[in-house]
């Protein structure tokens, strides 16, 4: 359960404001629909995990803003000399349109819907910033943590997230740690993350830790008297060895290390310690490392009990940005919709408003009507602003997306559109007259 995550509709871009005022102003606030979907995948994906739902429903049920935040707004260049019923507008404003999601943990593609909104122009627009940043970046950190579930196979390795000194501010932590969850990831080292998503909270010591004795035999008894029952000791402080060699005979739960050959250092210690040790892993790991140690270690007829995963993840190192875009589809008339598009060279849309189709590895994007006999992805989750699906938890999302892995490893997806979408498209574009 979210404590706490969406504090304040402006959290928001200056523009989305700024439109939403001339719309008021021109009483120009149709019901419209909008699409949130990812242009084109990033390198080395070829597929995504969806991630972020649960921050994005967020946003939506905080939609309203305080006298505060109006105040704030009136003094700004351009909004001090809106009628006053703009800002009105803004205090009573709640969502009160449709919402329409594929599950969160879904493997997706590129071109595909994910999220569309259906609502007021108003309400529709002020929803965009916040969906695509937390959407975005959820999914990406989701996406990366799932090619490291897919690395440790069916192993019994468990992944830990360890990156929210690398996220990119303490809030990104928190988003890293609930999607590497929703991926597959055992636990976090972020106690935020424990307490607002009940992610199980892992942790071990530091080498300042270590260097704050005089010694490394110190240190370790000092841990061990105040934690002698979750004591784990990070052995590569000074020399990775002879740290091992000095925990043998003793009650030592596990160790972590952190440089040096890991592969090569976990043999050892397992060779040593025996099979009851945890033997944790880390340091700039990723799917590759984390693949390469598995690799070296079963040749050796051992493994490691997990790997503790940083920078790579929090931040999706290699992929750091997702071409999620969120784009106006359809404005609704008393007699049906007009589909809207985008045809800007590398940046085309699809107007109308969609359904998602899956059959033997092939995702169909067709009308939302079109073939009412097949199996639906984007199922509807608010209904004139209530919502009428309950939130899955995240245990629930986190099997619900292994099964989808599981899947993916077997069948490769691909992406089509239906002859409905594709003729709707031409004939805006002939109606455009481009």
């Amino acid at each position: 359960m979210i404590t706490r995550g969406f504090q304040s509709p402006l959290q928001t871009d200056l523009y989305q404001l700024a439109m939403a005022s001339v719309y008021h102003q021109k009483q120009h606030n149709p019901t419209v629909t909008f699409e949130y979907f990812v242009r084109s995948l990033p390198k080395n994906r070829d597929y995504l995990v969806f991630a972020g739902l649960a921050e994005a429903l967020e946003a939506v049920r905080d939609m309203k803003f305080t006298r505060t935040e109006t105040n704030y707004l009136r003094t700004l260049p351009g909004f001090q000399s809106l009628n006053e019923s703009f800002f009105l507008m803004l205090e009573r404003i709640r969502f009160s349109g449709d919402l329409w999601s594929i599950p969160e943990g879904t493997v997706i593609q590129a071109g595909m819907p994910i999220i569309r909104v259906t609502a007021p122009l108003i309400e529709a627009q002020l929803l965009e910033t916040y969906l695509l940043s937390v959407c975005n970046f959820s999914t990406s950190v989701a996406s990366k943590a799932a090619r490291m579930v897919n690395a440790i196979g069916e192993t019994e390795v468990s992944l830990f997230e360890f990156g929210s000194r690398r996220a990119h501010g303490p809030e990104a932590g928190i988003l890293a740690a609930r999607s590497a969850f929703v991926a597959g990831f055992k636990g976090t080292s972020n106690v935020e993350a424990g307490i607002r998503h009940n992610i199980p909270v892992v942790g071990t010591m530091a080498h300042s830790f270590v260097t704050a004795f005089p010694t490394e035999e110190e240190a370790f008894n000092a841990f061990y008297e105040v934690f002698p029952e979750t004591s784990v000791f990070l052995v590569d402080t000074y020399n990775t060895e002879q740290a091992i060699d000095s925990l043998v005979g003793t009650e030592v739960q596990g160790i972590r290390i952190d440089s040096g050959d890991l592969a090569a250092h976990a043999v050892y210690a397992r060779n040593k310690l025996g099979p009851d040790v945890k033997i944790i892993l880390s340091n700039d790991m990723n799917e590759h490392t984390i693949a390469s140690i598995l690799e070296r270690t079963q040749e050796e007829g051992v493994l490691p009990d997990g790997f503790g995963v940083g920078t790579a993840l929090s931040t999706s190192k290699d992929a750091p940005a997702l071409g999620g875009v969120y784009k106006l589809v359809a404005i609704h008339t008393e007699n049906g919709y007009v589909g809207t598009l985008k045809n800007s060279p590398g940046k085309p849309s699809y107007p109308g408003v969609k359904q998602v189709h899956q059959k033997d590895g092939v995702f169909t994007v067709a009308l939302e009507n079109e073939f009412p006999d097949q199996g639906t992805l984007l199922e509807q989750i608010y209904d004139q602003g209530f919502q009428i699906k309950p939130d899955p938890t995240l245990e629930e999302i986190q099997q619900y997306c292994l099964g989808q892995l599981n899947v993916y490893s077997k069948v490769k997806h691909t992406v089509q559109y239906s002859k409905g979408v594709e003729d709707l498209r031409q004939q805006v574009l002939t109606k455009l007259g481009i």
